[in-house]
C-alpha cells in the first residue's frame, strides 16, 4: 500500500535517519581506529624485543589480515552504511524539487515516519 505525504512532513524524518547513520559510521570508525592502535602497540612491543627473541616469536598480524575477520566485517558494514547515506542524501536533494512524495509501508517503517 502506497501513501502520498507532503515533503515538509517527510524531510525531518529523512534528516533524522541520515544523522543516525552518520553516528553509526563514527562509531565504526572509532572501532577501526582502536583496532589499528592496538595493532601498532603490539607491533612496537614486538620490534623492541631482542632480534633473537623476535626470531622465535611470530610477528603480530594486522586485524584486517585473514579471510573473514571482525575488522573486515566492521569495514564492510561501514561502507554499506556510507552507501545508504549517499542514497538517502540523493533522495533528500531530489525532494527540494517536489511537493509530495509517495512512500510504501517499508519506507515509512525505515524512516520512522509517524
Amino acid at each position: 500500500m502506497k501513501v502520498t505525504l507532503s515533503v515538509g512532513h517527510v524531510k525531518p524524518y529523512i534528516i533524522k535517519k541520515i544523522n543516525h547513520l552518520k553516528e553509526l559510521v563514527e562509531m565504526l570508525n572509532e572501532e577501526l581506529e582502536q583496532a589499528d592502535e592496538n595493532y601498532k602497540k603490539k607491533l612496537s612491543k614486538y620490534e623492541q624485543k631482542h632480534p633473537l627473541i623476535r626470531f622465535f616469536t611470530s610477528r603480530p598480524e594486522h586485524p584486517d589480515k585473514g579471510f573473514i575477520s571482525v575488522y573486515t566485517i566492521v569495514k564492510v558494514r561501514k561502507e554499506n552504511i556510507e552507501e545508504k547515506i549517499d542514497d538517502i542524501s540523493c533522495l533528500l536533494s531530489s525532494l527540494d524539487h517536489a511537493t509530495k512524495i509517495e512512500l510504501d509501508e517499508k519506507d515509512i517503517a525505515y524512516y520512522g515516519i509517524v
